[in-house]
């Protein structure tokens, strides 16, 4: 079985890989990056699928409000940002013509959460995500989608194959004795990275929900 995995740095841990690799006794790649938006995890998980065999796709929403667009002047283009910015990890100032250019995108990304960027960017995430739905059923691509950290979604119904976006899996990690990293324990609950050995207690309830849903 070939297992793909996607998310963002709450995703982005060695021990999800091994250990849906020995439950599942499967071949586990993992596209996580921490920073990376919802459009990012989904572009990308596409992308992964018409080049590669994928039998099963696990996916870890992030925050709504993370945003992705081209803005970079090298070969991969798409730079993921919030309100505080772009994330370090998708560019630099050397990626940009020169200082100047990068501080103005700084400023335009910065306007854009002043005006424009607002929890209404959820039905947008919504409509993705039952197009990337049709996709992989098109494929026949079983697939479990949840929601790693946000607490702003609705009640809306996917249809199987998504968790519920009440539950939130970095809480229930927390919940369920998962210790978190020493320097997110003033952090909400849903905000903590978990990297140890412990995310098996995620990757048991996922596996559970697969079981009976997918």
């Amino acid at each position: 079985m070939n297992v793909l995995l996607n998310g963002c740095s709450f995703m982005d841990s060695y021990y999800y890989g091994k250990h849906f690799n020995r439950l599942l006794n499967a071949t586990t790649v993992n596209l996580a990056k921490p920073g990376s938006c919802n459009r990012r995890i989904i572009r990308t998980t596409v992308d992964y699928i018409e080049q590669n065999p994928v039998d099963l796709v696990i996916l870890g929403l992030t925050f709504y409000d993370r945003q992705e667009s081209p803005m970079a002047n090298k070969a991969d283009p798409w730079v993921s940002y919030n309100s505080q910015g772009m994330q370090a990890v998708f560019s630099n100032p050397e990626d940009f013509l020169h200082i100047t250019e990068h501080k103005l995108l700084g400023d335009y990304i910065l306007s854009r959460y002043r005006y424009d960027i607002n929890e209404h960017y959820l039905d947008a995430l919504y409509l993705d995500l039952k197009m990337l739905a049709a996709y992989l059923r098109e494929k026949s691509i079983k697939f479990c989608i949840f929601n790693t950290c946000d607490r702003h979604h609705r009640v809306v119904d996917l249809g199987p194959g998504f968790i519920p976006f009440s539950f939130i899996g970095n809480e229930y990690l927390e919940q369920n004795g998962s210790i978190c990293m020493e320097q997110d324990q003033d952090l909400p609950l849903n905000a903590r990275h978990h990297y140890g050995e412990d995310v098996i207690i995620l990757v048991k309830r996922l596996l559970e929900y697969i079981d009976n849903n997918v």
